[in-house]
């Protein structure tokens, strides 16, 4: 049985990123996201300090609004952009405005994202078949796979 790979705390660092742009946009709650959190930091075996620091377990909801303030790139948002989607691009846009794609490229390249999203769409997403995922673990046990978004789509 292959060994599951170490969650590396850049990984953890992404992950809370996107989720306090999910908590921004009204998509989760500060609590879900400490949930969410405190499972992949158990998991993992995270200290209580590299969690709340890094992945911004515990802030409120104002420091939540108070960093995407700070953080809203100048582009305005359309008025016909679908309110249930999250942008990942806008999302790495905060993270490095010169390179979003570089961003993103480093997220998917990490072993744990596609755990990650597996578990965010089973929990989220009432329909979610998990035929896809299944197919992308098998592809992802060749040496020159890499999860790309259309690979997830």
């Amino acid at each position: 049985m292959a060994e599951e790979k170490k969650l590396q705390l850049v990984d953890l660092v992404g992950m809370g990123n996107l989720l306090e742009a999910l908590v921004a946009e009204n998509v989760i709650t500060c609590e879900e996201r400490d949930r969410i959190i405190l499972r992949i930091a158990e998991k993992y075996g995270f200290t209580g300090y590299s969690h709340s620091t890094l992945a911004g377990y515990g802030r409120s909801k104002s420091e939540v609004l108070e960093r995407a303030a700070r953080r809203k790139t100048s582009a305005p948002r359309s008025k016909e952009q679908d309110e249930s989607y999250v942008s990942l691009t806008k999302i790495a846009q905060a993270h490095n405005e010169d390179s979003p794609g570089y961003v993103i490229q480093s997220w998917l390249r990490s072993g744990n994202t596609l755990a990650f999203l597996h578990l965010w769409e089973k929990e989220n997403i009432p329909d979610y078949s998990e035929a896809g995922y299944i197919e992308l673990l098998e592809k992802k046990k060749t040496a020159p796979f890499t999860l790309t978004p259309k690979l997830w789509d």
